[in-house]
């Protein structure tokens, strides 16, 4: 999965990440954060550089009734670098509904 996700981004046009980006970065998300009424889940990469801890911690105090579960250690992309601990997480949330 880590060489097709390299290679994807290899691939991928500069200009369009950095769109994504900009876009990511300026966009008030505040509004539609407060509006989630589900049960959420929020699993967050502590050394992600889009933010780490204290984005997730922002995330959580924004949307009720959401759990927060940080991984020390890895970043953005915790389904592939830490593919165990995202399970266990995501199985004990889901056992929880």
């Amino acid at each position: 999965v880590m060489s097709w996700l390299l290679e994807l981004c290899l691939r991928t046009d500069p200009q369009v990440i950095l769109k994504i980006r900009r876009r990511g970065i300026s966009e008030d998300r505040t509004g539609w954060m407060a509006k989630v009424e589900a049960p959420t889940l929020i699993l967050q990469g502590g050394a992600s550089p889009m933010g780490g801890e204290p984005t997730g911690r922002y995330q959580q105090e924004q949307i009720r009734n959401s759990t927060l579960h940080v991984v020390q250690g890895h970043g953005h992309t915790l389904f592939l670098t830490a593919p165990v601990e995202f399970r266990e997480q995501l199985e004990l949330f889901l056992a929880g509904l």
